[in-house]
């Protein structure tokens, strides 16, 4: 179990740089042409966090960090599929500014989780 929970965090932290530079690249008006593979790595990056939701669920963790790291992949995919309706014009820098937020917090979470898991397994 404990070799299983590095292997996710050690994907969710390789997808999480790559989200952030990409993401640096969009910000700074370049690799637009990197959306799409941005949102597919996105997608990863949420696949892994219900992975390790799952991980510490059968860890018997404590259900609320299993629900903080569902639920924190359901609004990650949310907001980052969402993004482009909400507050469109020179308020979108709002959104921008809450989905990074958002993912730095999904990361946070699951480095916590992670931890959790590695102590008890």
């Amino acid at each position: 179990m404990k070799t299983m929970a590095t292997v996710v965090q050690m994907l969710i932290r390789l997808a999480f740089v790559t989200l952030v530079v990409l993401g640096v690249f969009f910000w700074t008006g370049h690799a637009l042409s990197l959306i799409l593979t941005h949102m597919v790595v996105g997608l990863v990056f949420a696949s892994l966090m219900v992975t390790q939701g799952l991980l510490a669920a059968f860890n018997r963790q404590s259900p609320i960090w299993v629900f903080l790291d569902l639920f924190g992949a359901l609004v990650v995919v949310w907001l980052g599929m969402r993004q482009e309706q909400l507050l469109a014009g020179g308020s979108h820098w709002i959104i921008q500014t809450l989905h990074l937020l958002v993912g730095l917090t999904a990361m946070t979470i699951t480095e916590l989780v992670a931890a959790r898991i590695k102590r008890t397994a």
